[in-house]
């Protein structure tokens, strides 16, 4: 069974919801710094895609001018 992209972002919402709760109440942490913690994983993952994009670019790149060569 396949699930829909608007349930699977459902699902996410309440996992990631019960996780902050979680570290909430168990470890000594703000709702600030929770958001802190998620706002750094947030630029670190648009970061790494941006960085596979321009690598994918560069090949394209580098091959079309190794074509070129031909």
């Amino acid at each position: 069974m396949e699930i829909n992209e608007k349930t699977q972002q459902v699902m996410f919402y309440k996992d990631l919801e019960s996780l902050i709760q979680r570290y909430y109440d168990e470890f000594d942490m703000s709702y600030e710094s929770i958001l802190g913690v998620l706002v750094r994983r947030i630029v670190v993952t648009v970061l790494d895609d941006v960085a596979s994009e321009l690598e994918e670019e560069e090949d394209d790149d580098a091959d079309e001018f190794a074509e070129d060569d031909d």
